[in-house]
């Protein structure tokens, strides 16, 4: 009987699709879409250049390390960067409100509210 533990962390997935896509010469710069539970966001991963796997694997965890209990998961070294993803919708409601914040700042009466409260 074989058994198979299927269950991996995001970090595990990451490392191995990048040690693939080293091994298959696969065009720089790569972005890997993963969900990473400790943000409760999904994280996108930019490798702008060819690193070797051993530098890849130092920056990662480099990474979690520097953003462990922050909300916001962006990080950039010279190996690789992070940033959460975003999703339309949160993006046109950020888009509204500065622009609220914009006129508002050039007459306070003019606007009232924020546009990601929709209660």
């Amino acid at each position: 009987m074989t058994t198979r533990n299927l269950n991996r962390a995001w970090r595990d997935v990451i490392f191995a699709q990048y040690a693939a896509d080293l091994e298959a010469n696969e065009p720089f710069s790569i972005r890997y879409l993963v969900n990473a539970p400790e943000w409760k966001k999904d994280i996108f991963i930019d490798v702008p250049e060819r690193i070797s796997l051993e530098d890849y694997r130092c920056s990662v965890p480099t990474f979690c390390r520097a953003k462990y209990r922050d909300p916001n998961p962006a990080y950039e070294d010279e190996n690789l960067s992070v940033r959460a993803r975003v999703s339309r919708y949160n993006r046109q409601a950020e888009k509204i409100d500065d622009q609220q914040h914009d006129l508002e700042s050039q007459d306070p009466s003019a606007c009232r509210g924020d546009a990601r409260d929709r209660s």
